[in-house]
């Protein structure tokens, strides 16, 4: 079975980091940098295999539309996202196989931590 992570916005830059019950690893599922209020629109679809180092999707000089895949060896993960601000406001919107949106933002700050959906890869 395959997961798809909808990022919808990032402003600056946003990671998100897939890592099991045990926490004995870790997998970064996103890489994206954004802000000027440009589009994103990333897909990322997450199917079982040998973890492959994803690229960062740069948007930074204009909207973003993609779409790739990531890799994860099988298991049960949890999902946490990691916004960084550069200056200004910051903000992030991402949802896993269409469910609820995990948003945060704030008008100025350094960004959040916040964990997110579980994940099932098998």
């Amino acid at each position: 079975m395959s997961n798809t992570i909808n990022i919808k916005a990032c402003d600056n830059e946003l990671f998100l980091i897939a890592y099991p019950p045990n926490g004995a690893d870790s997998y970064i599922l996103a890489h994206v940098k954004s802000g000027n209020n440009y589009g994103v629109a990333v897909t990322v679809n997450i199917l079982s295999g040998d973890y492959n180092d994803v690229q960062t999707v740069n948007g930074l000089s204009g909207p973003v539309n993609t779409t790739y895949t990531a890799y994860l060896p099988e298991g049960i993960y949890t999902v946490v996202a990691v916004c960084v601000n550069w200056g200004g406001p910051w903000e992030y919107s991402y949802n896993l196989n269409g469910g609820p949106n995990y948003i945060d933002g704030n008008s100025s700050g350094v960004g959040a931590i916040q964990t997110g959906p579980g994940l099932t890869i098998a």
